[in-house]
């Protein structure tokens, strides 16, 4: 009986959360962005690449990266998800990869906005943004994730 009760209670409980935080409780649809008229894909390992500084061409752009200052929530499930890494690790990673000067990180912003400017104004430039966010009218996604 003790265990039913216990499964009952956690069952309300996340029943309860979900109705008062709805998007950071259940599975959000994601996007990897950017405004372009060739539409193209990327896989995984190739936005990894790119948020880790590679230089990947496309449709004669070379795609600059634009991510959200640690903290943010969508950094956080970017990082798990796509990166694979903790933000600790990708911070340690940058800390070794700039003093060799080869590669460049990906531009931060505060917030969604900056995001949208940035990506607005240089032809190459990717970004990431829970799927309703993103005016598909106006932006290609090129990769789809989920939390």
């Amino acid at each position: 009986m003790g265990i039913l009760k216990y499964t009952l209670k956690f069952k309300l409980t996340a029943i309860a959360i979900g109705v008062i935080f709805p998007t950071t409780i259940f599975a959000s649809d994601y996007f990897v962005f950017t405004k372009v008229n060739e539409p193209f894909e990327l896989s995984r390992q190739q936005i990894k690449q790119v948020f880790l500084g590679a230089r990947l061409e496309k449709n004669g752009d070379i795609l600059q990266p634009i991510i959200l200052a640690p903290g943010h929530p969508w950094r956080a499930v970017f990082n798990i998800r796509v990166m694979g890494l903790t933000e600790s690790r990708i911070q340690s990673y940058w800390a070794q990869v700039k003093f060799t000067g080869k590669r460049t990180p990906p531009t931060q912003v505060d917030n969604f906005n900056q995001m949208l400017a940035l990506i607005d104004d240089n032809s190459g430039a990717i970004g990431i943004a829970p799927s309703q966010d993103v005016d598909l009218s106006k932006y290609q996604v090129i990769y789809r994730f989920s939390d």
